[in-house]
């Protein structure tokens, strides 16, 4: 089967069309145009936006570097695991930025929304269980570190406030 590209004109075999998934391989999408003038047109639209996409990635990777120094464990994840312990101690600070910058972003998205609401408490009920308090070793008050990061975003009212 065939189809003809609304862009180049060129009559092509239909896969040829097909947008697949990375991941699982399924199909997505049938297009109206051929994969390679989508390339094209894309390559045309990335430079067109190029300054716009670089400054984007730069302010991306900064908030990033920003949220690895703020998160409340500071392991180098380029150091190499000279012990089983490191390896332990880089997986949990790992695990932690991950949480941590989950909560953040609920943060961020706050509007006073009882959904915006659950959705924080629902972060923090994950953190202050006592596998977090494990993954810090304990050498980390987790409560007053969620307290000091709602002030931060504005949002007053501690943990217990919430409670419910």
């Amino acid at each position: 089967m065939n189809r003809i590209c609304r862009q180049c004109g060129a009559e092509k075999p239909l896969w040829e069309f097909v947008d697949r998934s990375k991941q699982t391989g399924e199909r997505r999408k049938i297009h109206r145009i051929c994969a390679a003038c989508r390339s094209e047109r894309s390559k045309e639209r990335y430079q067109q936006r190029r300054k716009e996409v670089l400054s984007y990635q730069k302010q991306y990777r900064e908030k990033l570097k920003r949220e690895r120094i703020e998160t409340p464990v500071n392991c180098d994840p380029k150091e190499s695991c000279g012990s089983v312990d490191n390896g332990y101690v880089r997986l949990a600070a790992e695990i932690l930025r991950s949480e941590f910058s989950a909560y953040r972003r609920a943060l961020e998205k706050y509007d006073g929304s009882p959904e915006s609401i659950g959705r924080i408490r629902s972060i923090e009920r994950e953190i202050l269980t006592p596998y977090y308090a494990a993954l810090t070793m304990n050498a980390i008050d987790l409560k007053r570190y969620c307290n000091d990061l709602r002030k931060k975003y504005g949002i007053y009212g501690g943990i217990e406030d919430w409670a419910g």
